[in-house]
């Protein structure tokens, strides 16, 4: 039985659908070749049973029925304005949130396209500040610790995360820096497409059925 799908696995269904109407298998199959699919551990199974999920929800339609061959007619699906509109909204959540984790970020950073330069420039321009916040908020506890006579070696956690929190920083500083200059911003198809060429996950033959 496949796990439910998580909210990664629907932003990138969706993502792919608004790059150009696809069918289940070739949703599949495109995650795979641009490694999607190691990004976010997930299976065939899941990938299908998301754009059900997400055809139930009324976040993508049918677009064509497709048949090649002898092969099952394919059912080929597109986004809905709710189904760009919550795409547009998830992508805006993760790149401004850090509480979200490294991988809600680096699904956001792989679709952020969907999404204007100034959206994406002001949304991580808001995790930058949240991650200050939380730098200091996290020295302060740790100064507060050693003052009362803590140890260090019993606060390594503590200052792991502190560690993960400057470093995480410091990328998205210098992000930002490049986000600020003149590099071209794909729009439309391109927006989902340029770049990934060339970045695949292991290669793999997956024959199920899919919707």
């Amino acid at each position: 039985m496949p796990g439910k799908p998580s909210i990664s696995v629907s932003v990138a269904v969706l993502a792919s659908v608004s790059e150009t109407p696809r069918h289940s298998y070739e949703i599949w199959t495109t995650m795979l070749e641009r490694g999607h699919v190691r990004m976010l551990n997930t299976a065939a199974t899941t990938v299908y049973d998301a754009v059900r999920r997400l055809a139930r929800d009324g976040l993508v339609e049918v677009a064509d029925r497709a048949r090649v061959g002898n092969r099952p007619e394919r059912t080929v699906y597109r986004p809905t304005d709710l189904g760009s509109a919550f795409l547009r909204e998830s992508l805006v959540g993760m790149l401004s949130e850090p509480a979200g984790g490294p991988l809600l970020f680096e699904v956001a950073l792989s679709f952020m396209f969907a999404l204007s330069q100034n959206e994406v420039v002001a949304r991580v321009t808001e995790r930058s500040h949240v991650i200050d916040r939380n730098e200091a908020d996290r020295e302060r506890q740790l100064a507060a610790a050693k003052e009362n006579g803590i140890a260090e070696v019993f606060l390594a956690d503590q200052e792991y995360r502190l560690a993960l929190i400057r470093s995480e920083g410091r990328w998205v500083r210098n992000f930002l820096r490049q986000l600020g200059g003149e590099g071209h911003w794909p729009t439309g198809r391109a927006a989902l497409t340029e770049g990934r060429t060339g970045v695949t996950g292991v290669a793999e033959t997956n024959t199920e059925a899919a919707p």
